[in-house]
């Protein structure tokens, strides 16, 4: 009967103040850079919403179609199919493939004639983009320790900020000065270069270095199929709490990262430029801080209590919301700005505790396929159903303040993904207290 590891028992855990080896640090460094090119290619659409708009004479629901749902919708059905490559070919080469098909498809979206011919490219952006993710964390999770995983998911995490500050200030600058095409154009060329630095310098980490039961296994580690993974799957409480909380919080935050650009733009008046550098800056500052930030909080706070890092994510989320508020009924420019900080910074702390729960509790085996399978979740959902949820909302109250309603309601959703987070904190103790007695692993049954 093969036997899993419901969690990634550390053979080297060390301390959470341990530093990170050389060769680490360049595989941290490699895919970092990696998704930094995943979060342009994805941002440059929010900041181009409202030149698109006039250029193909859309609605807000269109927008949010073109926008996000599309993306992820082609995201949802490669996603599993990548997850599954994952866990059984070179991670290395099916990042590197990937990340050369979406950066050549995004520069493609600067020949686009139509609303439909963005669409067919957009969805081949998504559907390239579903392997970046899994794959990276996998390679995190054979690199780093349990205990510094929060900490290393936090800094690859702060490709986020870096794409939004890149797509945000060099997009608004090349949109006033050459145009959407040419911002496009830009956005996608630095992806098939990187592709074969990715090719010469990323190595392949030994899958299952840091997993007790890998690490004394002399047999190779074989994948699960599908099947049995998603049967583990629907019976651990606490992955499924991980995936809808994270499902929740992307949703939100998608929205606000669609519709933050089209809300200054129309509710403060401020010409796009202005918007991109003002959404760059201090949001890319604000989401480097919370993610890298809390990540290392979070490996230092679970030495004390190992609930500590959901605790800390449930509560960023809660205060995301009201910030997100603060933003969305703001009267003065300087005020919706520091809502805008504020919320950014927190939406961000829940990112390495929440991927470094879901890493630590996935089985090797299963590890890439598990990660993809919340990836979709996130991205379809979250990244395609937020958006467009928000566009249909603000079509149907109408009016000059639509965006203010819409962008309150699909906050309140960040209500639910904080209760998953604090139940999930509940169900880590759980665990833990059953790894002590003489069963170590929820899997060990299947």
């Amino acid at each position: 009967m093969r036997r899993f590891s419901a969690t990634s028992n550390a053979t080297e855990a060390g301390p959470a103040n341990a530093r990170f080896s050389p060769q680490s640090r360049l595989l941290l460094a490699m895919l970092l850079a990696v998704y930094t090119c995943n979060f342009v290619d994805r941002y440059i659409m929010s900041l181009l919403l409202e030149p698109l708009r006039h250029e193909f004479n859309l609605s807000d629901r269109q927008l949010g179609i073109m926008g996000s749902l599309v993306y992820g919708l082609a995201y949802a059905m490669a996603g599993i199919p990548m997850g599954l490559l994952v866990d059984r070919i070179s991670r290395k080469k099916l990042i590197t493939v990937t990340l050369l098909l979406w950066s050549s498809l995004t520069a493609l979206s600067a020949a686009a004639t139509s609303y439909v011919s963005m669409l067919i490219i957009r969805s081949g952006v998504g559907a390239a983009e579903s392997a970046a993710a899994p794959a990276s964390y996998s390679m995190i999770a054979d690199s780093f320790p349990p205990s510094r995983r929060a900490t290393a998911a936090g800094i690859f995490f702060v490709a986020s900020p870096l794409g939004l500050f890149i797509s945000f200030a060099g997009g608004g600058y090349l949109v006033a000065e050459y145009g959407w095409r040419a911002a496009f154009l830009v956005a996608g060329l630095p992806g098939v270069v990187l592709a074969v630095l990715t090719l010469l310098l990323l190595r392949e980490p030994e899958r299952g270095r840091y997993d007790r039961a890998a690490a004394q296994s002399h047999d190779p580690i074989q994948p699960a199929p599908l099947m049995e993974t998603l049967r583990y799957l629907a019976n651990d409480r606490l992955l499924l709490c991980m995936i809808g909380a994270l499902m929740l919080t992307a949703m939100s935050a998608a929205s606000m990262t669609a519709w933050t650009a089209s809300y200054f733009v129309r509710l403060h008046d401020l010409p796009l430029r202005d918007v991109g550098l003002l959404i760059a800056t201090l949001g890319g500052l604000a989401i480097i801080v919370g993610s890298a930030g809390s990540g290392w909080l979070a490996d230092r706070l679970a030495g004390r209590d190992i609930r500590w890092p959901l605790w800390l994510a449930g509560c960023g989320a809660l205060l995301a919301m009201l910030c997100g508020l603060l933003m969305a009924y703001a009267g003065t420019l300087a005020i919706a700005a520091i809502g805008m900080f504020l919320y950014k910074g927190m939406a961000a702390t829940h990112i390495g505790p929440s991927f470094a729960t879901t890493i630590n509790n996935a089985p090797v085996s299963m590890r890439g396929t598990i990660m993809s399978i919340q990836q979709v979740a996130l991205n379809f959902v979250g990244f395609g159903l937020g958006p467009l949820v928000t566009g249909i909302l603000s079509d149907g109250f109408g009016g000059g303040d639509s965006l203010r309603p819409a962008i309150a309601m699909t906050l309140a959703i960040n209500l639910p993904a904080a209760l998953m987070l604090l139940i999930a904190a509940w169900q880590v103790q759980k665990r833990a207290q059953a790894q002590s007695g003489p069963s170590l692993s929820a899997g060990d049954n299947i």
